[in-house]
């Protein structure tokens, strides 16, 4: 079963490249460049964090992009308001689900605001990660997302 270390995949790494070009604008946010946060995940407790420009939002600062990586990993693996995540995943090891199914189910959690969220990464996903720009984000899929 796959729901247990960070090493393993919990989730499908196209996914999580996805959502983070997204949720970065392509690397370009400052939730990214000043604190590591590929999802614009929000700092909780006593968590380093930065301040949203707008409103009271605090986003949670890290020192590595994978500090950021194991915390989406985590909200996956143990936030109880994820185990349609966490069901889907099953159903897509099963062959009964897609990656799409897995895209909408993180919607379903209240993961962003934006109605339009799953649609938008799920285009980025299957045009731009699994389409023109396979090839050279394998590297970039290597790098982050296989022990060494």
């Amino acid at each position: 079963e796959s729901q247990g270390s960070p090493g393993q995949e919990v989730i499908p790494s196209s996914i999580l490249i996805a959502m983070a070009a997204h949720e970065t604008g392509w690397g370009k946010s400052r939730f990214f460049n000043k604190g590591n946060n590929l999802f614009n995940l929000e700092a909780q407790g006593d968590e380093n964090f930065l301040k949203a420009l707008e409103g009271k939002r605090k986003v949670s600062a890290h020192n590595t992009t994978e500090e950021n990586i194991s915390k989406m990993l985590n909200w996956i693996n143990t936030k109880p308001h994820y185990k349609i995540v966490r069901d889907t995943i099953e159903l897509y090891q099963e062959g009964k689900a897609n990656k799409d199914d897995i895209i909408d189910a993180i919607a379903k959690t209240g993961f962003a605001e934006d109605k339009k969220w799953a649609s938008k990464v799920k285009w980025t996903h299957n045009n731009r990660i699994e389409g023109k720009n396979k090839e050279e984000l394998s590297q970039l899929e290597n790098s982050l997302f296989v022990d060494n």
